[in-house]
């Protein structure tokens, strides 16, 4: 369980803190009583728990929010595709492939939330490549919202955008895309128009949904707060070991353990906050998204065999 504890983000602070510790009770013992009223640590530590209750508490909520996001996108996604397969006619080889590419296409819209949550845009084509790259030029599609430049290329493969080489903007492209092929498969009487309208709802719905995740990543806790929040826990650890020789009477070493256990517990908390505020890194205690998209991969894969 060690891969997954705060211990490896806190350690060095509960060494130094330590090391601090033993040269306090070093001095108090033999050169000059270094012991101070046991009254700070009660008023700061009780202002420091509660703000370590809300430091805490606050990158739960953030990471508990983008796990129901995360939830939410899956379902949407199941029932997308399961509604392509059970609704689209395919009365053609072609019409099968479609269906079969608009699966495809929802699996790499997660994949490239994914990136885009984690900013690594440079590694989306590579990864979705092998799900999209058998799509039709978007600019053979009627009812286009959008200039195919920054999706497809002549060869029918998604590639970067070709303006700032960015792709912030893929993900909301590549629903687009998905409405001109609904609106396609409705002109050619392939989608009846309740089905039509359900598939607009739930595109409209996993658009909400990442705009959650969205509010996530780009809408971190205010940095003052966490500065503020770490000067307030290193100035406790420092004269903590002053106020706790207070405690100890002439068994002045045992400052030094308890010291070190405290630093492990206030930083320790501080480095968990700090770790979920953004539940979709690759920090151990992220959500693992890739297994999720792995998971779902496998469910859409099985939905194309019935």
């Amino acid at each position: 369980h060690f891969k997954g504890t705060a211990l490896r983000n806190v350690l060095i602070y509960v060494i130094l803190f330590g090391l601090w510790s033993a040269l306090i009770v070093y001095i108090s013992i033999h050169i000059v009583d270094a012991e101070v009223s046991s009254v700070l640590i009660t008023a700061t530590g009780g202002f420091l728990s509660l703000m370590l209750g809300f430091r805490t508490n606050t990158a739960y909520d953030r990471f508990w929010e983008g796990r129901k996001l995360w939830s939410n996108l899956t379902g949407l996604v199941r029932e997308y595709c399961i509604n392509i397969w059970l609704d689209y006619k395919s009365p053609t080889e072609a019409a099968y492939k479609t269906k079969k590419d608009v699966v495809n296409l929802m699996l790499a819209f997660t994949i490239v939330a994914k990136h885009n949550l984690r900013e690594e845009e440079e590694l989306i084509t590579s990864d979705i490549k092998q799900l999209i790259g058998s799509l039709p030029n978007f600019d053979t599609l009627p009812n286009s919202v959008y200039s195919s430049e920054a999706f497809v290329e002549q060869n029918s493969k998604l590639v970067k955008r070709q303006i700032d080489k960015k792709t912030s903007k893929l993900p909301l492209q590549m629903l687009y895309y998905l409405i001109s092929i609904n609106n396609d498969q409705l002109s050619k009487g392939l989608v009846g128009a309740g089905t039509h309208s359900k598939l607009l709802q739930i595109i409209e719905e996993i658009i909400s949904v990442y705009t959650g995740m969205e509010r996530i990543l780009y809408t971190p806790i205010p940095l003052a707060y966490t500065v503020h929040l770490r000067q307030a826990a290193f100035i406790f650890c420092v004269i903590l070991p002053l106020e706790m020789l207070s405690y100890m009477n002439k068994r002045h070493w045992l400052t030094v353990p308890f010291v070190m256990i405290s630093v492990f517990v206030i930083y320790g908390i501080l480095a968990i906050g700090e770790e979920i505020e953004n539940p979709f890194g690759y920090d151990p205690n992220d959500l693992p998204i890739d297994e999720y998209i792995s998971k779902l991969d496998i469910e859409l894969q099985s939905i194309t065999k019935l």
